[in-house]
């Protein structure tokens, strides 16, 4: 597994703006990049609990991240009350 270095176009993203949210949806490579920095470890330890297994958790963080790219124009941005998840639609 490749380590990435983190320069200041790939910091983690610090907000949830409105502005951040409209380059999530057009795609910006920068942005997410420091998405897909700021969460990669969060999204795969979910993974690794849910499977027990290291190489089904980095396939499964690799497919989310492929998802969520796919579909980031339809992203609402909106949180579920309760769950701090925010949705696709």
């Amino acid at each position: 597994m490749a380590l990435s270095v983190l320069t200041p176009e790939t910091q983690p993203l610090a907000d949830e703006s409105p502005k951040i949210r409209d380059r999530l949806r057009r795609r910006d490579r920068r942005t997410w990049d420091r998405l897909v920095a700021g969460e990669h470890a969060r999204i795969f330890n979910l993974h690794l609990r849910l499977t027990g297994g290291r190489e089904a958790a980095a396939d499964l963080t690799q497919e989310s991240f492929v998802a969520a790219y796919q579909t980031a124009n339809s992203y609402s941005g909106d949180v579920h009350r309760g769950h701090g998840c925010t949705a696709w639609r």
